[in-house]
């Protein structure tokens, strides 16, 4: 073989445990990305961790069905999507004030 001849490798073969892991299925939880098998958006993971500070580990605690490798998942997805994950937050806040407008003042 001459010196500086390319040499054949084995591919390596990447898991994408975060396309493993996440989903988006049109008609469940209105299309936004999930951990896969539950109905948890990953807009409440971020908003757990990120916004009220719980840990990973919390959060498994709070929802055992759910892994750490799930949670980081949830993530590391927010982290690659943050527009995304914001849009649908700045949506259901919209939707959530519209909803307190119409409905007025509580008798309480």
């Amino acid at each position: 073989m001459a010196p500086n001849a390319p040499t054949s490798t084995p591919r390596e073969t990447v898991t994408p445990i975060v396309g493993e892991s996440i989903v988006a299925t049109p008609g469940t939880c209105d299309g936004e990305p999930r951990i896969a098998g539950t109905r948890i958006k990953v807009r409440h993971v971020y908003t757990w961790v990120e916004r009220q500070g719980l840990t990973v580990a919390e959060v498994v605690e709070n929802y055992p069905h759910l892994s750490r490798s799930a949670v980081h998942a949830a993530l590391a997805f927010y982290w690659a999507h943050p527009d995304e994950i914001h849009a649908a937050l700045a949506a259901e806040e919209r939707f959530v004030a519209e909803l307190k407008a119409k409905s007025g003042p509580l008798l309480l």
